[in-house]
């Protein structure tokens, strides 16, 4: 099962096995938590992850927030199991 869980510092290893897992595909993952980074994590492993940077815009006067979504990636786009 998959689960999704905020970069914390005790991950920052297994995003690093990540990116070595998908090096050929051109893409990586930061590799330093903050805020707003997300992990799909399975079991220990990561498994993919993605970016939601937040940002106030205004329509109609009022001001609203909206996330940016960066980033998403997934170790299937190397391995498909």
């Amino acid at each position: 099962m998959i689960r999704i869980e905020p970069f914390t510092l005790e991950r920052r290893a297994a995003v690093h096995e990540f990116n070595r897992r998908i090096g050929s595909s051109g893409f990586d993952f930061p590799e330093e938590p903050a805020e707003g980074h997300f992990l799909a994590i399975e079991g220990e492993d990561v498994r993919g992850g993605y970016i939601l940077r937040p940002q106030q815009f205004f329509f109609r006067g009022e001001p609203r927030e909206v996330a940016h979504y960066r980033l998403p990636i997934s170790e299937g786009i190397v391995n498909k199991a």
